[in-house]
């Protein structure tokens, strides 16, 4: 541009071509950024799922349904006991 071989114009065209790749790097970055965070929380969704009991047995009935909240000994309010 400086000996006059590319017009003004052109150099624009490229600096804003650069700028919105740029841009489309930086969102897809992002984009990443919340995919990832989205897989954590399924993971974490998923680990609650588990049943987990600090002694070994057999679990011969389920008694809760989804969304219920059970506790060792129906202690805590809106619960239901495990027996």
């Amino acid at each position: 541009m400086a000996k006059g071989f590319v017009a003004q114009a052109t150099v624009d065209t490229a600096r804003a071509r650069a700028d919105r790749a740029a841009a489309g790097v930086a969102g897809a970055r992002a984009s990443i950024a919340v995919a990832e965070a989205n897989a954590r929380n399924a993971l974490v969704a998923v680990d609650q799922t588990q049943i987990r009991a600090p002694f070994d047995g057999v679990i011969l009935s389920k008694s809760a349904n989804v969304g219920d909240m059970v506790t060792p000994f129906s202690s805590a309010v809106d619960s239901k006991g495990a027996w």
